[in-house]
């Protein structure tokens, strides 16, 4: 079963998509509204790397990325 976390995720993702967004600038998008604390740690660009990186190989990228926020 998703997580919760994964489906707000998922769900924010989607409707950056339905509104023409490319997967990047979604993905950029997504960040800025709904996870600003992450820029604490990472560069906006290396998140988005992460996280497109991650889908390509079918495994999960946000709950360690959360995880290593200081």
């Amino acid at each position: 079963m998703t997580s919760p976390f994964l489906q707000d995720a998922q769900r924010a993702y989607a409707d950056a998509l339905d509104q023409g967004t490319d997967e990047v600038e979604a993905v950029r998008d997504y960040f800025l509204r709904e996870r600003p604390h992450l820029l604490i740690s990472y560069e906006l660009d290396s998140l988005v790397g992460m996280v497109l990186a991650s889908r390509a190989a079918g495994v999960e990228a946000l709950a360690p990325i959360e995880a290593h926020v200081i």
